[in-house]
């Protein structure tokens, strides 16, 4: 890329950046995401392609930071669902929510948290703070699933980071696939690009294919664990419907049919109400 393109985009992603954090009334947080917090994923992608992201995936580098940002944002959330099991683990935090999601109501409020799952916390505005693995830049962008993806905006350094072939794959909208723990995930995020021109071959839909063939999906407990990374938007429609049911209720034998129809019906909603999809381009 040309200096004068690198420039205009760090320029975009530090005032999406400064707009999120300077509406943080806490100094203290405040100032934890500016040294600790970094964007990474879709978002750097769109900018290359001339696109308005549809969201910032916001990530922290430090773990004892982000358990302070977690625990002050779930303090100030407008939810009647109590989520205190918060703890440090070894590569994030790991917070229990109820039935897997936490939504509330949308105000008019500028970045309101919305959705919390143990994967990240959605705001309103387009930004989501990932909260289930922390860690410098470079050792979240080699989990990331796709190669477009692992595209870096380093807030306190104002530094961009992203590799000639991530760079390769923007430009051309290839979808090329570097492995991830969630391949379902994975397969159904293509579908989001292929409808915005994107390509993908089969050669990449095998090495989804291969990662899911060693996941025992007919458990619910792994079915909704590799769900909730799916548009948010959408998975909280669907884990809500699920949650109504009792996901270990399930019978797998004969209620297949009933779970592809509760997902069905959580994107249907999704889709009537014409709310933007809030994706996570996550290390999963």
């Amino acid at each position: 890329m040309e200096p004068e393109m690198i420039s205009a985009i760090k320029a975009d992603l530090r005032k999406s950046a400064e707009d999120f954090f300077n509406s943080i009334i806490d100094e203290e947080i405040r100032k934890l995401f500016k040294e600790h917090a970094f964007i990474a994923g879709g978002a750097i992608a769109s900018l290359i392609l001339g696109e308005t992201p549809n969201d910032f995936d916001f990530y922290i580098d430090d773990s004892t930071a982000c358990f302070k940002i977690v625990q002050y944002v779930l303090r100030n959330m407008n939810s009647d669902i109590i989520i205190d099991e918060v703890e440090q683990t070894d590569t994030g935090i790991s917070v229990y929510v109820p039935h897997g999601i936490c939504k509330v109501e949308a105000t008019d409020e500028k970045y309101q948290p919305l959705v919390v799952t143990a994967n990240a916390i959605s705001f309103s505005d387009g930004v989501q703070v990932i909260i289930r693995y922390t860690g410098s830049p470079n050792e979240m962008a080699t989990n990331f699933d796709f190669l477009h993806s692992k595209g870096i905006y380093m807030y306190k350094r104002d530094e961009l980071i992203l590799s000639p072939e991530s760079q390769e794959a923007i430009q051309n909208k290839r979808l090329i696939y570097t492995g991830s723990d969630y391949p379902l995930a994975s397969l159904i995020r293509t579908r989001k690009f292929v409808s915005r021109g994107w390509k993908i071959n089969a050669g990449q839909y095998l090495k989804i294919a291969l990662d899911l063939n060693k996941l025992e999906l007919s458990d619910p407990q792994v079915l909704r664990e590799q769900l909730v990374g799916v548009d948010l938007l959408h998975f909280a429609n669907f884990l809500e419907k699920l949650a109504s049911v009792g996901i270990d209720n399930i019978d797998f034998d004969r209620q297949t049919e009933d779970l592809f129809n509760l997902i069905d019906d959580a994107f249907d909603i999704q889709q009537a109400s014409n709310v933007q999809e809030t994706d996570l381009d996550t290390p999963f």
